[in-house]
């Protein structure tokens, strides 16, 4: 419940107070168009996947050719090549199998019963769903009336609905033709079934050339800077992509049908037909999806490639502080390189918490495009940068090398005593004045859910050191000049964490909308934060008693055969 899916706490976020669950905007960004689900029959109806691999022979080969560029940078060039051209920011088709497909379209003429009307309903169901913003009467109402609906994203997956239904209905109407025969009525039904699916093939490989083939990526190429010729080229492999896989696909139905025909003509044994019909069923998936999972995607060692450490990592762990963060500028909040080698600002989750996502949203990305300009300026004074200096952005990363790597020498470390908590009463205006704030000397705090004693100030003077930094158990020494506020760049959490000062237990804060607090008395402390939730805890415990309990009971059927064996041996002797 504290994560996007939960309820909203700000009347300005696009979710209305109170209410859970995500926005439209986000829920349906990934949504098929309405001729989009035919790539289950035909993979690159709509140009296959977002990135895929051409051959240099391709039409964007020869434009290059055309155009003087080395061989080498051809391959180089059509081996990502960005031939989708529907309506969603990325995709890659879901493939039902042209064999599936026809087998289904059989089921649905062949087979009797209202059962196949629940299979169609199914699939069309899955389709609808599929479909999101593109239908929006359908699946806005479902998203604002259906309950839990509006916990999910990405309702392309709903496509997965349809596979699922076609694959019974249209091996069930494979046994039906196989049992009963080529009898007239059935000869006529698989002769209708093939026209449409195999017509349909046909028409899509003759018709090809009338699709327009313009894309929003096409947009983006040409703002980009790509020259007309460029994205003609990828516009034509796109017509020839799906000509090809239209072909393609009629000829793996032709193919099934022509083993169905052998079977029931006696020609060829049954089981080496069958065999036959399976093997194409794996080997139309096998050559689809090696497509996008083919060699390049498997490597014993990942570390080597992806995750090889670049000059800018290298710098910046020379660092030897056991606390600071990277600020990876250039798109902190879908990378996840960075957080393989440092604590990073950014990083992706389908689930991050609300309040992470209000910040974001509110302060990040403003304070983000202020730090590029400031680097871009050759401006290194980060002071005004209060949200980013509280989480600690020690390094701001701009690439690889090492020249791309700025400290910020304005990042407030790990914790810092300040001199005021400013009370606010309501989470629009913690995030409101967390803006306005200097981090380093303010704090703010509601006092609405949270106590604090401030009635003569707090102290600043002293240190806070941390001594341990694990994920589940973090120790700082502090020494405290009087009664003092310190702040911890640590994200809160309600659920798990505790902390103690000195063994006594201590209430933890929400500071600065998303950060942890601690009223520190004067002197000497040590301050350890723990994460314990019961749900851990207790489920621990349950397993342990559960294995031995599973341990017993096999000592205990052990000794029981053995006794059973002895006595048996007894009465023999």
């Amino acid at each position: 419940k504290y994560s996007i899916r939960g309820q909203s706490e700000l009347s300005t976020g696009e979710v209305p107070r109170g209410e859970s669950g995500l926005n439209k905007e986000y829920a349906f960004r990934y949504s098929n168009s309405l001729f989009e689900p035919l790539v289950l029959f035909i993979p690159n109806f709509y140009g296959g996947s977002s990135r895929q691999r051409l051959s240099t022979s391709s039409n964007l080969g020869d434009a290059l050719r055309s155009q003087g560029v080395p061989p080498n940078q051809i391959a180089e060039q059509t081996k990502s090549v960005p031939t989708y051209w529907g309506d969603q920011p990325g995709s890659a088709p879901y493939y039902a199998g042209a064999i599936t497909i026809f087998l289904f379209v059989l089921g649905l003429i062949i087979m009797d019963g209202r059962q196949k009307w629940w299979w169609l309903i199914l699939v069309i169901f899955g389709i609808m769903l599929s479909w999101g913003k593109s239908f929006p009467e359908f699946n806005y109402f479902l998203f604002d009336n259906l309950p839990g609906y509006n916990k999910f994203r990405s309702v392309t997956f709903a496509i997965i609905i349809p596979i699922f239904c076609m694959i019974p209905l249209g091996f069930q109407a494979l046994e039906k033709l196989l049992n009963e025969g080529l009898s007239k009525s059935n000869q006529k039904k698989l002769i209708i079934a093939v026209s449409l699916t195999g017509g349909f093939e046909l028409i899509s490989a003759l018709f090809a050339g009338m699709g327009s083939y313009v894309g929003g990526i096409d947009f983006r190429l040409s703002s980009a800077g790509y020259p007309v010729w460029f994205i003609q080229a990828i516009r034509a492999d796109r017509e020839s992509l799906l000509r090809m896989d239209a072909f393609r696909s009629m000829t793996f139905i032709l193919l099934t049908v022509g083993l169905i025909w052998l079977i029931i003509k006696k020609t060829l044994n049954e089981k080496l037909a069958l065999a036959g019909i399976i093997v194409l069923v794996m080997l139309d998936m096998f050559l689809v999806g090696r497509r996008y999972l083919n060699g390049d995607n498997f490597q014993r060692s990942p570390e080597r490639t992806f995750f090889t450490q670049t000059e800018a990592d290298k710098l910046i762990k020379t660092d030897r502080d056991n606390h600071y963060r990277v600020l990876y500028l250039l798109d902190p909040f879908n990378d996840a390189r960075t957080s393989y080698h440092h604590r990073s600002i950014g990083g992706y989750h389908g689930a991050k918490m609300r309040r992470y996502q209000d910040l974001i949203e509110h302060h990040l990305q403003d304070e983000i495009q202020e730090a590029i300009t400031k680097l871009r300026n050759r401006d290194g004074n980060f002071n005004s940068l209060g949200v980013l200096n509280m989480l600690d952005a020690r390094y701001f990363m701009a690439g690889s090398a090492k020249g791309e790597v700025v400290g910020n020498e304005a990042a407030n470390g790990s914790a810092w005593f300040v001199q005021q908590v400013k009370k606010v009463s309501t989470p629009d205006e913690e995030i409101r004045d967390l803006g306005n704030a200097n981090t380093k000397m303010v704090a703010i705090v509601n006092t609405r859910n949270f106590d604090v004693h401030d009635e003569e100030g707090y102290f600043t003077g002293g240190t806070i050191d941390l001594v341990q930094n694990n994920p589940n158990h973090l120790i700082y020494n502090i020494n405290a000049a009087g009664n003092a506020f310190a702040v911890f760049s640590e994200i809160y959490y309600p659920i798990g964490w505790s902390a103690t000062i000195d063994g006594e237990e201590a209430e933890i804060i929400q500071t600065n909308y998303i950060l942890r607090g601690l009223e520190i008395p004067e002197g000497e402390h040590t301050v350890e934060f723990k994460y314990e939730p019961k749900s851990y805890t207790i489920g621990n415990m349950i397993m342990w008693i559960s294995n031995i309990v599973l341990l017993l009971i096999l000592l205990g059927a052990v000794l029981w055969e053995f006794k059973n064996l002895k006595t048996q041996t007894q009465q023999v002797s």
